[in-house]
């Protein structure tokens, strides 16, 4: 799956985006599993990335 497969943008937005992002790094997921925390049906993880 890519980031923009859920995003309602233009391809030239598109564009813009893959021709500026040079590389995507995944740093973390939040969940009940990594927190100790309750799982919600809203939320079910967050994935922490950084970009440049």
């Amino acid at each position: 799956m890519q980031i923009s497969d859920n995003l309602p943008v233009t391809t030239q937005l598109k564009r813009m985006f893959i021709d500026q992002i040079i590389l995507i790094t995944w740093r973390n997921k939040i969940a009940p599993s990594t927190l100790n925390i309750a799982e919600s049906k809203s939320v079910i993880e967050i994935e922490v990335i950084s970009t440049s």
